[in-house]
């Protein structure tokens, strides 16, 4: 047993030596953060000593990032080190103070704020003004909130599809599709409660035409008006 426990201890002071290079670690799940930013936050460097690493303080050091939701880590055969990302995801584009435009995950996290809409990674929400927004603050409005959840329920094909949001002084909501007739989909709780006829629509004018101004949800039945 003694012999046993100092080969053990032999061998655990050995591979933690400074110097010695063990593992290669591999970033899962990310798509909008990079892997260098990745290693930046979380203080990481190669090559590394992937034995070496405190991994509750490098979790804590990722989740700081708004942009990240959760953060775990694994290993895999044979020495990989594995950091799994949950990034929260841009819901939609805010205009703010500045003029400025907020980058809003579904959650309704700003994730960024800049100066002109960067790319078309979320729809731009029109008719509502957030005011004086930073990154990592949350939006406290309801009515946008139940919107980002009525948008994050949908499938990432219908949110393709969504090139603009309008809401009016009534807090009612109008999708702007591409290719497609507006959907008036009234305040975010009908949103959320017509989600299924608004994605049934959203297939149905994907395959054809439809001919009109914009399409009402808000009825019992779907309502047509004509140019």
């Amino acid at each position: 047993m003694l012999a046993f426990l100092a080969a053990f201890g032999l061998f655990w002071f050995l591979i933690h030596r400074p110097g010695l290079h063990i593992g290669k670690i591999r970033i899962i799940g990310a798509t909008y953060i990079t892997r260098e930013e990745v290693m930046e936050e979380g203080g990481l460097w190669e090559p590394i000593n992937v034995l070496d690493i405190d991994r509750k303080q490098l979790i804590q050091d990722l989740e700081k990032d708004v942009r990240i939701e959760k953060a775990s880590i694994s290993f895999a055969f044979p020495t990989y080190f594995d950091i799994h990302i949950t990034e929260r995801l841009p819901g939609l584009y805010v205009e703010c103070d500045g003029p400025q435009f907020a980058k809003v995950s579904y959650s309704g996290h700003v994730l960024a704020v800049y100066s002109s809409i960067p790319d078309a990674t979320a729809p731009l929400l029109t008719g509502y003004h957030g005011g004086n927004l930073m990154d990592g603050d949350e939006i406290e409005d309801e009515d946008v909130r139940g919107l980002l959840h009525f948008l994050g329920r949908l499938e990432p094909s219908i949110q393709d599809q969504i090139t603009e949001v309008s809401m009016d002084g009534r807090k009612q909501i109008t999708i702007h599709l591409r290719r497609s007739l507006p959907i008036i989909v009234g305040d975010a709780e009908n949103a959320n409660k017509k989600i299924d006829t608004f994605v049934m629509l959203c297939r149905e004018m994907g395959n054809r035409k439809f001919k009109g101004k914009y399409i009402d949800i808000t009825y019992e039945q779907p309502y047509v008006k004509l140019e």
